[in-house]
């Protein structure tokens, strides 16, 4: 599968990124990605001549991308946390803000995962989810991973993290065999 370096929140040619960190804190991933393709604090270039501030709503549409999340270093915890991943979409605060994303709000979670389920190696999928009614044109998306009330991990890395176009997984895989090999 061919991967666009701008749809990585973690490069999979880059350093694993920690998700260990303190008590009831959201830890984003390294990337944030800018729907509008330039790149954070970058201004949108004039459409049909009119200045305006980029935004769009990715989780809608036909086709849907989904989201890969590659686990490296397995999880752990020292106090029962339960994390999840949470994608957040912020938009443009235009030229007055130097073209920063704005405040994120949350459009789609996982829902929490023990640890035990976290090793080296799983691969976390979700969809790209329509943006919240409260925020009608984002240009910014990023992923949090978020754990549960107080608690943290101890150890545990993402390895890569982005979009992908299509899955590429075979849909027979863990169909039930009607054959035998002799």
């Amino acid at each position: 599968m061919m991967i666009d370096a701008l749809l990585a929140f973690v490069s999979p040619s880059g350093a694993a990124q920690s998700m260990v960190g303190t008590d009831g804190t959201d830890i984003a991933f390294n990337n944030v990605i800018d729907l509008l393709g330039s790149g954070v604090g970058t201004a949108p270039a004039n459409i049909i001549g009119t200045v305006s501030v980029f935004g769009e709503d990715p989780g809608i549409g036909q086709v849907k991308p989904d989201i890969q999340i590659n686990i490296g270093t397995a999880f752990t915890t020292g106090n029962a946390a339960t994390p999840e991943f949470v994608v957040q979409y912020a938009a443009d605060q235009g030229s007055a803000g130097n073209y920063q994303p704005s405040t994120w709000y949350d459009a789609g979670a996982t829902g929490t995962n023990a640890v035990a389920n976290l090793t080296a190696g799983t691969v976390i999928r979700m969809d790209i989810p329509p943006t919240p009614p409260v925020l009608h044109t984002p240009r910014y998306m990023r992923i949090v991973m978020r754990p549960t009330g107080s608690t943290h991990l101890t150890a545990g890395t993402i390895s890569s993290a982005y979009i992908t176009p299509a899955r590429d997984d075979e849909a027979q895989k863990y169909a039930a065999r009607n054959y035998v090999v002799a």
